[in-house]
């Protein structure tokens, strides 16, 4: 969790320096393209799902799944960014496809889960998600409803939400403290009956 808030930090400070953003005059709608942003996303969308899969307790292939749908999601909405319409708008659609099957398979091996916090994080985790892709629609990167300004501020708030919020919960979590313990006795009780 602290290399999520860390990787997140540090894209921050890239674009509040102005460090890898890039402003395309080329399209009916000027934009600003923050690639630190979407660094950000391929570091730490596989780190949150991880988590999550390991809360699930999740085997490889799942999270394998996971991982791989997270990525192409970040890097359909990173390669539309770069696009002009129509163009990219389809590659949103596409990533939007890779969201939604990263949806079904979290929510199906969360379902598989009796953890309260697991639910939580997969709720939190959905919600956050799922206003990226808005945000990027109605931001800069899409049709340039929101101004650069709102556009930064609401990604900011939901990037709080996403990393900041997800990792105290994990953290704080005194569920999984307790069934690390249940484990820990499980573990001690069969290690004394073979003595």
């Amino acid at each position: 969790c602290f290399i999520i808030c860390g990787v997140a930090m540090c894209a921050y400070y890239c674009m509040w320096a102005g460090v890898a953003v890039q402003y395309k005059t080329t399209d009916d709608t000027p934009r600003v393209i923050f690639y630190a942003k979407y660094l950000d996303w391929i570091l730490t969308a596989p780190l949150i799902v991880v988590v999550l899969a390991l809360l699930a307790n999740a085997k490889a292939p799942v999270m394998v799944a996971l991982v791989g749908n997270a990525l192409l999601f970040v890097l359909c909405m990173l390669v539309g960014a770069t696009l002009v319409a129509p163009y990219k708008y389809m590659w949103w659609v596409f990533g939007m496809v890779f969201y939604l099957v990263l949806l079904l398979i979290l929510f199906r091996a969360q379902r598989k889960s009796a953890s309260s916090t697991l639910r939580t994080l997969a709720i939190l985790t959905f919600l956050a998600w799922t206003l990226y892709p808005f945000l990027w629609l109605l931001g800069m990167e899409g049709t340039g409803a929101l101004g650069l300004s709102q556009q930064v501020a609401l990604t900011a708030m939901v990037d709080v939400l996403a990393k900041v919020v997800f990792s105290i919960i994990v953290v704080t979590s005194p569920q999984e403290a307790a069934d690390e313990d249940e484990e820990e006795r499980v573990m001690r009780t069969r290690f004394s009956s073979v003595m």
